[in-house]
């Protein structure tokens, strides 16, 4: 049987083992991006969303993104984010999303969506969505702040395929060209 001592000294390290491992827990907010290419031209979402909060009251982000590449129509911070949220302002001239925020009554735990960000692809290319933590709007719970891995994403965006009608157009121009060069070299004999 243990001793009183033993028993006190037992739990203590196991307390501390608990302590150590909430301590290296790592909550992130992540960009989540289309999983297949999208193609120039076409509207997509991308989402924002929290992994493995202990515990979070709000916070804000800043994005940037290829504005040779993509435009930011519209942000929507999640509705279950009911006490304070902005939207943030987009600044497509530049590629940057700045003043995001988002704040919850009580505190949020584990994996939640944050917000949904629509993007129009302008170009073909590898877009890369970058970001960052808010100055304005630390993330936080309690009146402390939490430290956050921010994890960004990147889009695979392809040249759209022509349509039928336009590889018909483009083979009638080059059946006029060919018919037009034969008669040239049928004139010349």
């Amino acid at each position: 049987m243990k001793s009183n001592v033993e028993m006190i000294r037992s739990s203590l390290v196991a307390l501390a083992i608990g302590a150590a491992s909430v301590g290296a827990h790592a909550a992130s907010v992540q960009v989540l991006a289309p999983g297949s290419p999208v193609t120039a031209g076409d509207s997509f979402t991308v989402s924002l969303f929290g992994y493995d909060f202990a515990s979070l009251d709000g916070g804000g982000a800043d994005l940037s993104f290829s504005p040779a590449l993509l435009e930011l129509t519209s942000v929507q911070v999640d509705p279950s984010w009911d006490f304070f949220s902005l939207p943030g302002e987009i600044d497509n001239a530049t590629g940057h999303l700045t003043g995001m925020s988002f704040n919850v009554w009580g505190a949020k735990q584990g994996d939640f969506a944050i917000a949904s960000l629509q993007f129009t692809a302008k170009a073909s290319g590898l877009a890369a969505i970058d970001l960052f933590g808010s100055d304005m709007f630390p993330f936080g719970s309690g009146g402390v702040e939490v430290n956050v891995a921010l994890i960004g994403a990147q889009v695979q965006i392809n040249s759209p395929v022509p349509e039928p009608g336009t590889w018909l157009l483009m083979l009638g121009g080059l059946g006029l060209l060919g018919a037009r060069a034969s008669r040239r070299t049928t004139a010349r004999d």
